[in-house]
């Protein structure tokens, strides 16, 4: 039941690091370093240059998120920006997963929500793996 759905959530976080890059992005960035640096010391580990990319967008999307701008006129400003549809589609997933695991909503919920609103089933998979 409930507990079981809390360990799931719980679980899937942990095993997606890159749910968490931004975080990791942003203290970096507090810390006074540049992002140029940081995204060149996190493929230098091993991150593939999308995901940190994506997860360098968490911020901004969440700001326009908060002025009231949906996922489509968002999607327009990062294209606008340069930013290619792999690393919008990967930002506005992340940010999206990462928005509804701290409303609680389970794993499961969120997959079949990607899935009604006309995300792409195998991108979902590789977020949100139904093991």
């Amino acid at each position: 039941g409930l507990v079981m759905k809390e360990k799931m959530r719980i679980d899937y976080i942990k095993s997606q690091p890159e749910l968490n890059l931004h975080n990791f992005i942003k203290k970096a960035k507090k810390q006074g370093h540049k992002s140029n640096d940081i995204r060149k010391a996190l493929i230098k580990e091993g991150w593939p240059a999308h995901m940190v990319d994506s997860a360098s967008l968490h911020d901004a999307i969440k700001h326009w998120k908060k002025n009231g701008h949906n996922h489509k006129v968002i999607r327009v400003e990062l294209e606008n920006k340069g930013f290619s549809k792999k690393i919008i589609n990967n930002a506005l997933m992340n940010n999206y997963i990462n928005e509804e695991l701290r409303k609680r909503r389970s794993v499961n919920k969120i997959r079949k929500d990607l899935l009604k609103a006309g995300w792409n089933k195998k991108d979902i998979e590789k977020k949100l793996p139904s093991k």
